[in-house]
């Protein structure tokens, strides 16, 4: 509360980035201290007032953390609509996060579609080859390529013991035990 009061007490002027950010931190510790309602209603009239992508992003990123995935997708693509759903590289994030958001509501053609295209922009982060990879093995489809995917993230982030485990778990799908 001492933190959000001295936000708020920050005069930006007529600096609108620092205003957003200055919002978005707002919301970020609302959504701390378990107020997700007000951290979003932030969010929303923030996107209202400046039609700022990143804090379309962060609405469907809190909302996605909270598992309220088809809000979570319904906000994610807003943002790509902002962006005249041709989302550049700089924004592979949200190709990632619509990507689990629509694997976990089962969409998978779009999911895959979202994963691949964060992938093509971010084609050595170790979590969208781990994410991808897991869930072609979920599928029982491209194990081959999974194996590869996940093995390369344990190569960028061998101490990450989820996506070791990850990796595992793929060999045991194929089936390869002694890997």
């Amino acid at each position: 509360d001492e933190a959000i009061d001295y936000y708020q007490q920050i005069d930006a002027g007529d600096d609108k980035g620092l205003q957003i950010k200055l919002q978005r931190q707002i919301a970020e510790l609302l959504e701390e201290d378990d107020k997700t309602d007000q951290a979003a209603k932030v969010l929303r009239k923030l996107v209202a007032d400046t039609k700022d992508v990143d804090t379309q992003i962060q609405l469907g990123d809190l909302e996605r953390r909270h598992e309220d995935y088809p809000a979570a997708l319904k906000e994610y693509n807003k943002a790509a609509a902002m962006l005249d759903n041709k989302v550049p590289q700089e924004y592979w994030h949200l190709l990632y996060a619509r990507g689990m958001t629509n694997e976990r509501l089962k969409n998978w053609a779009e999911a895959e579609t979202d994963l691949k295209a964060a992938l093509a922009y971010e084609p050595d982060h170790p979590y969208v080859l781990n994410y991808l990879g897991y869930s072609w093995a979920d599928q029982g489809i491209n194990l081959d390529k999974a194996a590869e995917m996940i093995g390369r993230a344990v190569r960028l982030r061998p101490a990450d013991g989820y996506i070791v485990a990850r990796l595992g778990w793929v060999y045991s799908r194929m089936p390869q035990y002694k890997d």
